[in-house]
């Protein structure tokens, strides 16, 4: 049996819609230009979500080989990033899922209803002067942040870095993690204000 020759990709002259085409098709050189576009992506959202490079590493191998197995199923209804980060999401989850049952950890219900999408305020750290001093603290306060962030749990984390790190709306959220809109906008509220909580007066109301 011989190997069918594949024809030639250039990535950076193909749109995504093409590349992705090709891959569909069992080119498997698209399918490393497709790698090379996202892994930077993956990788830092599976790391913002576990906290650990080494699982972070884990995860961006196992969210790549599922796509591989699974891109015929794109139909593009939806952004590839979304269908991408939905992967992650879901990969992630088991990795935390798997923690919770380890350290036999429960979280109140994420379900109940608030306000809409418009009516929510920015989640940031407080304005700072460009001074030495304020640098310091503002470094100070971003790995606190950080800190606290790690700590929250996954269905409050991954919602806080879909809306404000990956910058998702919420009808993109909704589509990632296969829910409603009011179940999104409840676990944004109550992260923000759980996270609020855990940092004190650091940020801002």
């Amino acid at each position: 049996m011989t190997d069918k020759a594949q024809p030639n990709v250039n990535s950076s002259a193909m749109s995504e819609e093409s590349l992705i085409s090709q891959c569909q098709q069992g080119n498997l050189q698209a399918f490393d230009h497709l790698i090379l576009r996202y892994q930077d992506t993956v990788y830092n959202l599976a790391y913002r979500l576990l906290g650990n490079e080494d699982d972070a590493q884990d995860l961006t191998q196992e969210v790549f080989l599922t796509c591989f197995r699974k891109i015929n199923i794109f139909k593009g209804q939806s952004r590839f990033s979304t269908w991408l980060y939905r992967i992650v999401v879901n990969h992630a989850k088991n990795i935390w899922k798997y923690r919770e049952r380890r350290a036999v950890k429960k979280h109140e219900s994420l379900d109940a209803p608030v306000g809409d999408e418009a009516d929510e305020q920015p989640l940031q750290v407080a304005n700072c002067n460009p001074s030495p001093r304020d640098h310091a603290a503002a470094r100070e306060e971003l790995s606190l942040l950080k800190e606290k962030l790690y700590r929250l749990s996954m269905d409050h984390r991954q919602v806080l870095l879909l809306r404000y790190v990956e910058g998702l709306s919420y009808k993109e959220i909704a589509e990632v993690l296969h829910c409603t809109l009011g179940t999104v906008k409840s676990r944004i509220s109550r992260a923000r204000r759980e996270l609020r909580k855990a940092m004190g007066d650091v940020l801002d109301r």
